[in-house]
């Protein structure tokens, strides 16, 4: 038996989570016949699960212990001859608490969730590409062509694809029309199946609840007649919502044995979800089942293991087919497409919308999403520095934030304070939002909501120790189903007519759901947030504040997140050296599912 007081020290001294300790004392129990680095590298691989990795590259073992402070590990070929001969890890289809497969080692649960992704996708591949005359008028009938247009029109190739496939990929950046495409999908879908059964969902609440909107709007904008405007669902769910996940035990009323009665499934906001949630809903879907992914390929992953959706484009930066789709297309729309030569086995399922219709590419924003995404730190800094766009940068120090922040608050903040109505405050509040890469921190986002709410307290003569105060903005942190109030949704502190302060929030033009102070769901200030919790959201102006050190979140995906939030002009607070090192680190998640969804993986 393994001696823990070992891997306990080790822990300790290096204050790592005691629940690392945890495994490796269950595994010890479980397997006594497991060495210390058999359940030191049980720890390593949980340790990647709380980086948001999926699994642990082997060739990487040696320096991830050197990191952690770990005694010498064994050369590769001696590790690799360790791995094979240790009782706690196993291969595939073993039952054993941790699984090597193509040189990566996974908690055994974590490559059941790899596995079952990429066996559920690829049973939705591989079908030959066939339009009958029927599908042909349908999608001529909702994508009117446009004379004299010599572009391909994105939107319709996505609306075809996703007559041809039974799932479909729609990867684009904000403003790109991906709601909108498959808002006409939806008609274009009822008007082949008029008895099919769809649902729409999405990762959170706020996400479900603009899905929502924006597809009711859309289809009344597109005047479709009743008969198919009344087979649209009304509502979309949450991801937990849609799967009747437990709330205690966490397991899905869905899954293979009792899946969801819908023929196609529409999720929105795809790039965060995680890999856990991707194989829950894989698993609830009926074999002949569709299914459409909607969501941004350079965004921020989720915030737990995995890059899904990232995964799934295959590292793949544009549209392209194999040659019997591509024929398809030229044969009855006269289409030219590049030909995909990548290995990616859901290439032919992948449309990437590349035409902004919030900012052009050569807007300044525009522009400087694009530099971000492609790494190039000193163009990103060139188009910073021109000061006749409408990007501002401020190369902030430390010690002038503080007074920054005051001057921003009197020109935001104040006037929502001393807005004439609840109306007026909701849209001072929807032109502008601070967004901060991390939460603590004098750059976080809970400095910055103090410095900001002090000031105004001060300044207004409100008592410091005075929790709530007409114009404060609060973000809700969890879904309160009862009160149809997502994690995400941000209200306002307001007087009703009689004087008394209420939490409003905005659940239309000029429609509003009012709460007492008392019916408060879980909430944070929201002067300022995270550039996480602003995925999906959209703002007139968008201040984006940098630490002023450099820490492993500040990646080229947080970065373009926070830029692409803003629709008209954009501020940026931070140093050069700062901005360039964040430019230039991509997120590298390690995951074997990509790898798994190539067409020559060895297929579990």
């Amino acid at each position: 038996m393994a001696d823990l007081n070992i891997i306990r020290q080790h822990i300790l001294n290096n204050g790592i989570d005691y629940c690392h300790f945890t495994l490796a004392q269950y595994i010890n129990r479980s397997i006594p016949e497991a060495s210390e680095l058999c359940l030191w590298l049980a720890v390593l691989v949980n340790l990647e699960i709380d980086q948001a990795n999926v699994c642990l590259d082997i060739e990487s073992v040696s320096e991830k212990s050197a990191a952690w402070g770990w005694r010498e590990i064994p050369g590769l070929e001696q590790l690799q001859n360790d791995i094979a001969d240790c009782p706690v890890i196993g291969r595939p289809g073993d039952v054993r608490p941790l699984i090597a497969d193509n040189g990566k080692l996974y908690l055994h649960r974590y490559f059941h969730y790899e596995t079952s992704i990429s066996q559920h996708l690829l049973a939705r591949t591989g079908q030959q590409p066939l339009l009958v005359e029927s599908q042909i008028k349908n999608i001529d009938s909702v994508f009117a062509a446009e004379q004299g247009d010599p572009e391909v029109d994105m939107q319709k190739i996505a609306a075809i694809v996703c007559s041809l496939h039974p799932l479909v990929i729609i990867s684009g950046g904000p403003g790109t029309g991906k709601t909108y495409t498959v808002s006409r999908v939806l008609a274009i879908l009822i008007q082949q199946q008029p008895d099919i059964k769809i649902q729409l969902a999405a990762p959170t609440g706020k996400a479900a609840m603009r899905l929502s909107q924006s597809i009711v709007k859309l289809h009344q904008r597109l005047g479709l007649d009743d008969a198919i405007q009344q087979r649209i669902p009304q509502q979309a769910l949450t991801l937990h919502r849609l799967l009747a996940i437990d709330r205690y035990h966490h397991r899905p009323r869905y899954h293979q044995a009792n899946p969801l009665d819908c023929d196609l499934l529409v999720v929105d906001e795809a790039s965060m979800i995680d890999q856990q949630m991707m194989a829950m809903l894989c698993n609830a879907l009926a074999p002949d089942a569709r299914l459409i992914l909607l969501g941004d390929k350079d965004q921020l992953s989720s915030v737990e293991a995995g890059s899904v959706f990232a995964d799934l484009c295959g590292g793949l930066q544009s549209t392209g087919f194999n040659q019997a789709q591509r024929y398809l297309l030229a044969q009855a729309w006269q289409y030219e497409l590049k030909l995909n030569q990548s290995t990616h086995a859901l290439a032919d399922q992948l449309v990437v919308l590349d035409k902004s219709h919030r900012f052009d590419a050569s807007s300044a924003i525009g522009k400087l999403a694009s530099t971000i995404n492609r790494g190039q730190s000193h163009q990103c800094l060139q188009i910073m520095d021109n000061q006749d766009n409408n990007i501002q940068w401020l190369p902030m120090e430390d010690r002038r934030l503080a007074v920054a922040l005051k001057q921003q608050a009197d020109n935001v903040y104040w006037q929502m304070m001393q807005a004439a109505d609840i109306d007026q405050a909701f849209a001072l509040f929807h032109r502008y939002q601070i967004l901060s890469a991390v939460w603590s921190g004098p750059a976080g986002v809970h400095n910055i909501n103090t410095i900001i709410e002090q000031h105004l307290k001060l300044k207004s003569g409100i008592d410091q120790n005075l929790q709530y105060y007409q114009g404060k903005p609060l973000m809700v942190t969890r879904n309160v189903y009862e009160y149809n109030l997502f994690n995400g949704d941000i209200g306002i502190i307001w007087p009703d007519q009689d004087g008394e302060l209420k939490i409003w929030f905005a659940s239309g033009h000029a429609e509003y759901r009012v709460l007492s102070l008392s019916q408060l769901p879980q909430h944070e200030i929201a002067y300022a947030m995270t550039v996480h919790k602003s995925q999906g959201s959209e703002f007139e102006h968008v201040l984006m504040v940098l630490p002023f050190e450099d820490v492993e979140v500040l990646t080229r995906e947080l970065l373009y997140t926070a830029i692409t939030r803003a629709a008209k002009s954009l501020e940026i607070w931070g140093q050069a050296d700062i901005i360039t090192r964040t430019v230039e680190r991509k997120t590298q998640r390690v995951s074997g599912l990509m790898q798994r969804l190539q067409l020559t993986a060895t297929r579990p």
